[in-house]
């Protein structure tokens, strides 16, 4: 699955499940799991629907706001400006505060479908299938923007190339869900192509986060670490096994660089945790 990327003054509504509600002076903030956000758990997302909060254990679709960017970040100087607490849309999601704006139950709604141009029967979508619906869309918009960074310069190559790219997304999104919604549109009609069993959840995200071509240095380097989510300590452990104290130390050794570096912490680690500046 595509994660969820930032647009600056954008609202995410995505698939939410509560594992605590904490209450307090300042109010009532929920620690969720956001699957379409990354593999984190999000704390203290403040809740400002105006019905009473969801208990712990409960999924539900929820429309997420960014507020600001966290100071924990800032301080840990991850941004190209981190002295704004502003948003620009380079932050990755768990970078940011984040407020609970509005949440619905993942219940079966009836929705009309519209097929040809004429009304058709009413076709039963669960919460589930409209999570899928919510995050092809995300699928679009980043298949766009690959083909961009691809090189397509004309808006017919553009959507061309974008068209190659979406396929794949929801493809691997389809064996993700299989069994749930992917199971009620097949009944509807739809097919998955190119999908022969679900790959490990470790293998997928270093798929979906390959290592860069090019990394010029160790800033770079330390961006990279953090977008694949792993720690200071998961870094230093493959290091210290491969005779290093520290990335230093490594970058000082001859013939060694920031992609090397990347390429042996790519084949050693399969984890995801908090990234913190190493």
């Amino acid at each position: 699955m595509s994660q969820i990327k930032i647009v600056p003054g954008e609202d995410i509504t995505t698939q939410i499940k509560v594992l605590k509600v904490n209450s307090g002076k300042y109010g009532v903030s929920l620690d969720c799991d956001i699957p379409g956000m990354g593999s984190r758990e999000f704390k203290f997302i403040d809740w400002r629907d105006p019905g009473p909060p969801p208990k712990a254990g409960e999924k539900m679709l929820g429309t997420l706001r960014h507020k600001k960017r966290s100071e924990y970040y800032m301080k840990q100087g991850v941004f190209v400006d981190s002295s704004s607490s502003e948003v620009t849309g380079e932050e990755s999601p768990w970078h940011l505060d984040w407020e609970m704006i509005a949440v619905e139950p993942l219940v079966d709604a009836p929705t009309r479908q519209t097929v040809g141009g004429s009304s058709g029967g009413t076709v039963f979508l669960d919460g589930n299938l409209r999570y899928r619906v919510s995050e092809e869309m995300v699928n679009d918009r980043e298949a766009i923007r690959m083909a961009v960074q691809f090189g397509c310069s004309d808006n017919e190559e553009v959507l061309a190339i974008a068209d190659r790219f979406a396929r794949w997304l929801n493809t691997r999104l389809a064996a993700r869900l299989s069994g749930g919604s992917v199971g009620a549109l097949q009944e509807m009609g739809a097919t998955v192509t190119g999908v022969t069993e679900k790959e490990p959840e470790g293998k997928a995200q270093l798929e979906e986060n390959p290592t860069p071509r090019k990394l010029k240095n160790r800033a770079e380097l330390q961006d990279w670490v953090s977008e694949m989510g792993w720690s200071r300590d998961d870094v230093l452990k493959v290091l210290t096994d491969n005779g290093y104290e520290d990335s230093k130390q490594y970058l000082k050794q001859g013939g060694n660089n920031p992609q090397s570096l990347a390429a042996l912490l790519e084949g050693n680690l399969r984890g995801d945790s908090e990234d913190i500046a190493w």
